[in-house]
């Protein structure tokens, strides 16, 4: 095989080469639980605290958006069946501080480092105020419905 001689054709070759012989992991190779692991408490908690805000504004933007849409129907309800309410009660919301969440997630992705493939966000799920399982539940309920649940 001959060797191409402009400069910038063995550059692209070396680069080549490098890619494949290089000893830095691929990022896709890290798991979410291992990644989680490799933040520092303080990134953890702005982590947390943004996603929690997120998922309950998110939630709330979405109510009343299908609020407003059932209303433009010319649909009348009563309180108890107010799309608004009925949306509402079915959102994700963290009561707790959001020290604790960082805790429990810590504690799961430490405890069960065969879990550490399931998202974070599933974890999420199963720590919210509707949920409430412990680490020790939500290893289980994974163990018998698997990471996607």
């Amino acid at each position: 095989m001959r060797i191409p001689t402009k400069p910038i054709a063995r550059s692209g070759l070396l680069f080549l080469v490098s890619l494949v012989a290089s000893p830095i992991p691929l990022i896709a190779q890290s798991t979410e639980g291992d990644a989680w692991l490799k933040m520092s408490s303080e990134t953890q908690t702005g982590f947390l605290r943004a996603y929690t805000a997120g998922v309950s504004w998110g939630f709330a933007q979405g109510c009343n958006a299908y609020y407003g849409t059932a209303r433009s129907m010319g649909k009348h309800h009563t309180l108890k069946s107010n799309p608004f309410g009925q949306c509402l009660s079915k959102a994700l919301q963290f009561s707790r501080p959001v020290d604790s969440y960082v805790k429990q997630l810590t504690e799961f992705y430490t405890s069960f480092p065969a879990d550490r493939n399931v998202s974070f966000e599933r974890i999420m799920e199963k720590l919210s105020d509707s949920e409430g399982m412990t680490s020790e539940q939500i290893h289980t309920w994974f163990k018998e419905h698997g990471p996607k649940g």
